[in-house]
């Protein structure tokens, strides 16, 4: 990354078309056989679900998986790899959504049309796949939406239907912490600008103290088992504030676990399809 453009002079355009042409740093999404699309209506317009089941196994409920791509970058059909592994590995069904993306949609469209797919599955999943919604999950701003929608779905709907949330490597508090702003504008994959210009695009002048924004300052209690999992390396600031402080899980008694995902980029960690601890968390 040492020699590759800053994002903001990349674009949310010319990055999404980089990606799917294969000349990000992630290569072209390699896409599953096995899965299966159709679309639901949302609060302005269609979501799109990717459904793969598991092979070798029966089924044993509905996992929902939250794309990341900084709220502005991403789709459903870029993590077929991991949910092949997931689904087989879980026996878990996945249904990876779409939601509109930054900044032609900005907040609240992501976590509106996430909180959509999420509901649309709790009373279509039983009659459309067989299987009730358990578990739920993302990456990056995936992780943060999968925050958003637990707290949504309990606070608006009064529903706590999942029993385990994957929040991997998500941000949960919009502002920035000080081991995240550290880094400023090295070569990293994520840096402190790079971050700041998605949440721009993403927050677009909302109070960013909001807990629909920064999920952790909202009310913790009562949320599923939350399973955290970060980046190794000692670059990577994710270690240190992509998730929820000691204190702040303990005042909530919220149950919460947390694992290393490896030594490669953690922006390419969930591309790959290695399974502990993430998979064996979900599946049990």
């Amino acid at each position: 990354t040492r020699h590759a453009p800053p994002l903001r002079k990349v674009g949310a355009a010319a990055g999404r078309k980089a990606r799917e042409e294969g000349r990000s740093i992630l290569g072209r999404p390699r896409l599953s056989t096995r899965a299966s699309v159709r679309t639901i209506d949302g609060p302005d317009g269609p979501i799109t679900l990717r459904t793969i089941q598991p092979e070798g196994r029966e089924a044993g409920g509905i996992f929902l998986h939250i794309h990341g791509g900084g709220w502005t970058w991403g789709g459903p059909h870029h993590h077929d790899p991991l949910m092949e592994s997931l689904a087989d590995q879980t026996g878990l069904v996945t249904v990876s959504t779409s939601y509109r993306l930054a900044p032609e949609h900005p907040y609240p469209a992501a976590p509106d049309d996430c909180e959509a797919t999420a509901l649309w599955l709790l009373e279509n999943g039983p009659a459309t796949f067989g299987q009730e919604l358990v578990a739920i999950g993302g990456e990056s701003a995936g992780g943060h939406l999968t925050a958003v929608t637990c707290v949504r779905l309990r606070d608006r709907h009064g529903l706590t239907p999942f029993r385990a949330a994957l929040l991997t490597y998500g941000c949960f508090d919009l502002r920035g912490t000080p081991s995240m702003r550290a880094f400023g504008d090295q070569p990293l994959i994520l840096n402190t600008s790079s971050i700041d210009w998605f949440v721009e695009l993403f927050a677009q002048g909302h109070d960013l103290k909001d807990p629909d924004l920064s999920p952790i300052w909202a009310d913790l209690a009562g949320l599923p088992r939350l399973f955290s999992r970060w980046e190794a390396s000692t670059r990577c600031w994710m270690t240190r504030c992509s998730w929820p402080p000691g204190g702040r899980r303990r005042a909530t008694g919220q149950a919460w676990m947390s694992g290393r995902a490896g030594s490669m980029p953690s922006t390419c960690s969930t591309m790959t399809t290695d399974g502990p601890p993430a998979h064996g968390c979900i599946g049990s």
